[in-house]
């Protein structure tokens, strides 16, 4: 049956008719083999890999979790010096994740970890993230002078930061699902590696493609990247790293 549905003329849909049919029969086996047979076909779906997430089948981080980086641990080590001096925020760390699938979308994830300087960061923060409107918000804290960790208020589409002063973090992480380009080239936001406001101490851009993927990436006086991986299913991976970089 999924053979044939595989030729129809909305194979996707038909698979995933399958899949819930698999599923509230108790064959978690072939719904699964009908959502992977989908996604294989394209477009990539987020719901439909949600659904996945849900069955067992993929961990919904399995993307990302290769490239992140602990954000309490760098908030921990971290040491101030002369470039905080002036600066009302600090870029602790700044890493953008892309994740090209073969149809050409692109999941996005974003991680960022600011030092709160003085008393015009903590009004900065105290006024909203802008993060309201972002497609799956993973990760929002405040850790404080003290190490520990103090979640945000939302208020109407944002988040008022708690328990901010200097010398305190923020630090966030989330996601951007960008659908399929068709026959237009792939088209992300711009990543600058720095920021002209304050100084950044690591920035890292990340870019995974599929294996046997066509075209470049294209940039500005970014240079050599800092490393080049294949993954276990042939996937590559390209890495841009900038450190210290002042305002």
């Amino acid at each position: 049956l999924l053979l044939a549905l595989d030729h129809g003329g909305r194979p996707g849909a038909h698979l995933e008719h399958v899949a819930g049919l698999a599923q509230r029969a108790g064959d978690l086996t072939t719904a699964i083999e009908a959502l992977q047979r989908a996604e294989a076909l394209g477009p990539v779906s987020p719901s439909r890999r949600s659904w996945l997430v849900q069955l067992g089948s993929i961990s919904p981080d399995a993307d990302f979790a290769a490239f992140r980086r602990d954000g309490k641990a760098l908030a921990t080590s971290f040491q101030p010096g002369e470039g905080e001096r002036g600066a009302s925020t600090t870029v602790v760390f700044d890493q953008r994740i892309l994740v090209v699938h073969p149809d050409g979308s692109v999941h996005t994830e974003v991680h960022t970890l600011r030092r709160v300087n003085d008393q015009q960061g903590v009004e900065a923060f105290a006024q909203g993230t802008g993060l309201g409107g972002v497609d799956e918000l993973l990760l929002l804290r405040t850790i404080g002078t003290d190490g520990r960790d103090y979640v945000p208020s939302r208020i109407d589409d944002d988040y008022a930061m708690q328990r901010l002063e200097p010398g305190a973090f923020v630090e966030w992480r989330f996601r951007v699902y960008g659908g399929a380009p068709g026959q237009d080239a792939i088209d992300t936001e711009p990543f600058l590696l720095g920021s002209g406001d304050e100084p950044c101490r690591h920035a890292e851009y990340v870019l995974v493609q599929p294996a046997g993927a066509r075209g470049e990436l294209r940039t500005r006086h970014l240079g050599e990247p800092a490393e080049h991986r294949t993954l276990d299913d042939g996937r590559q991976v390209t890495i841009h790293v900038r450190k210290d970089v002042p305002k």
